[in-house]
C-alpha cells in the first residue's frame, strides 16, 4: 500500500491543495501526482467538490468526459466519486491499494478509511481512472 503520512490529518479547507490543509478534489490533485505520479486535471479552475454541492452536475460532466473511463472495482490510483441517488457528485477520494481511500472532509481533515466506511447509505461509489 501507497505511504500516505505526508497528507493523514491535514485540515480540511475549502479551495486547498496543500501542503497545510486540502479540501477533497485538492487532496485528489496532489494526491495523484504525489504518490502515483499522474497530473490530472484541475475541475475549471479548482471548482472544488465541497462548492459543487451547490452545482453537482459541474462535477458529473468532469467525470462524464472520456478522459475519465468508468472501472468496475478499486485499484489503487483510481479516483472514487460519490454520487447520491441523483446522481450528483458529493465527495471524491483517491483509492490507494487494500480497499483503503485517502480523502478528507469538512470537520474532520484528511484520513485513510476502509473503502466501507467511506461510502455511506445515501451515496454510490463509482472509480475512475485518468486517460490522457
Amino acid at each position: 500500500m501507497i505511504c500516505t503520512d505526508a497528507f493523514v490529518g491535514k485540515p480540511w479547507r475549502l479551495g486547498a491543495t496543500g501542503p497545510d490543509a486540502y479540501d477533497c478534489w485538492g487532496l485528489v490533485l496532489v494526491g495523484m501526482r504525489d504518490l502515483f505520479g499522474r497530473d490530472i486535471p484541475d475541475l475549471v479552475d479548482h471548482l472544488t467538490i465541497a462548492s459543487v454541492v451547490e452545482t453537482p452536475d459541474i462535477a458529473r460532466a468532469a467525470l462524464a468526459t472520456k478522459r475519465w473511463q468508468w472501472v468496475p472495482l478499486p485499484e489503487a490510483g483510481l479516483v472514487i466519486a460519490l454520487r447520491d441517488m441523483y446522481g450528483a457528485v458529493r465527495h471524491v477520494g483517491l483509492c490507494v491499494g487494500c480497499d483503503m481511500v485517502l480523502h478528507t472532509r469538512r470537520g474532520y481533515g484528511a484520513r485513510l478509511e476502509p473503502l466501507r466506511l467511506v461510502e455511506a447509505p445515501w451515496a454510490e461509489g463509482r472509480f475512475y481512472r485518468w486517460a490522457p
